[in-house]
């Protein structure tokens, strides 16, 4: 139940990141972005992710979902699925609010007034 649990709460937590830019200032995503980083990089990873796989330091949730999809990784494409999710995803969310928000006057429903 635990697991079932993390599972849980960690898809809705990567929903809601992935869907940020539509809903949340793009200032609130960056600090977010940039404080999740630094917490993965302290972590050595994830702490959803280490308490969902304990024993296993190098599993990905991402990876997980994937493999249950039946992607297969080597280790060069999982070198590439790490770099793309740990830095250019948050770098696109960034760039989708900015865009939306700034380019397109879009006002997102949690954030600043201007």
């Amino acid at each position: 139940m635990k697991t079932k649990s993390l599972i849980i709460t960690h898809l809705i937590l990567t929903i809601m990141a992935w869907t940020s830019w539509i809903w949340l200032d793009w200032r609130i995503i960056a600090v977010v972005a940039v404080a999740h980083l630094i917490m993965l990089e302290v972590n050595h990873g994830c702490p959803l992710t280490h308490a969902q796989m304990p024993g296993n330091q190098d599993a990905r949730f991402y990876e997980w979902w994937m493999k249950k999809l039946g992607v297969k990784f080597t280790n060069k494409n999982r070198k590439l699925i790490f770099y793309f999710y740990r830095y250019a995803l948050p770098a696109i969310i960034i760039g989708l609010a900015i865009l939306f928000q700034l380019g397109l006057s879009v006002k997102p429903l949690i954030g600043f007034s201007h």
